[in-house]
């Protein structure tokens, strides 16, 4: 799991500034599908490095975004923020609508002036019954993307991850259709939630855990840095 190279450097780093080991890390998030590291923002690229590849959310960009609540008319075209606006988030999984979802998201705090929009968090693994999971099997759903559109199964051939994403995705079965409630009645009703506090930095697997945003009390009040990592056996996009 841990890249090579140059990454060895920030693997150092990280083993130097934390109080647990990349290995430490990685049972923690397969146990638990998150880990919430208090004051630790300023190691965003040192866990990010140590865990894989990090990557830019979209060609060209920086990899590190800044995430910040936007109401309709101040949001890019296509976001979440785009359909939602200043509203609850819904439950989805960062870079839905790449052929391989990144495998894990990292986000910091740098600042908070809106306690109460906060990130919803959902391990859906231990969330579903297997008739459930045979179910989002057959969930078929047209992926949109800026450029570009194609087919996919909520689930891949080895489960690995969950494509959840009601902002890109359209269900074209009913299979589908059933899914997408499943996970918002689910996931609603057994999520765990983080109150930001600037300095946190929150690490997600991304295969296995959802995350929704409640609602903001508007543009600005919330910041958060978000870096995307893929392992180094997978190509995303």
């Amino acid at each position: 799991m841990l890249a090579g190279g140059r990454a060895v450097g920030w693997i150092d780093q990280f083993m130097r500034t934390t109080n647990f080991s990349v290995t430490e890390l990685a049972d923690v998030l397969d146990r638990t599908g998150w880990a919430v590291l208090p004051g630790r923002a300023d190691q965003l690229e040192a866990v990010g490095f140590a865990l894989g590849v990090p990557v830019a959310s979209r060609f060209g960009g920086s990899l590190i975004d800044v995430l910040e609540p936007r109401s309709p008319s101040n949001a890019a075209p296509r976001s979440l923020s785009a359909n939602y606006g200043l509203g609850d988030f819904p439950f989805h999984i960062d870079g839905a609508h790449w052929r391989v979802p990144p495998r894990y998201l990292l986000l910091t705090c740098a600042a908070s002036s809106d306690p109460t929009c906060s990130t919803l968090l959902w391990k859906w693994r231990s969330g579903i019954a297997e008739a459930g999971l045979r179910l989002f099997e057959d969930a078929l759903y047209r992926v949109r993307d800026s450029s570009r559109s194609f087919y996919a199964h909520a689930f891949p051939g080895n489960r690995s991850f969950l494509r959840a994403d009601p902002g890109c995705m359209v269900p074209m079965n009913t299979s589908a259709t059933i899914c997408t409630g499943i996970v918002a009645k689910l996931a609603g009703t057994a999520c765990t939630e983080i109150l930001w506090k600037p300095g946190d930095l929150v690490v997600v697997d991304n295969w296995t855990t959802l995350h929704a945003r409640r609602r903001a009390k508007g543009d600005g009040t919330r910041r958060l840095c978000r870096m995307l990592v893929k392992e180094n056996s997978h190509g995303c996009f």
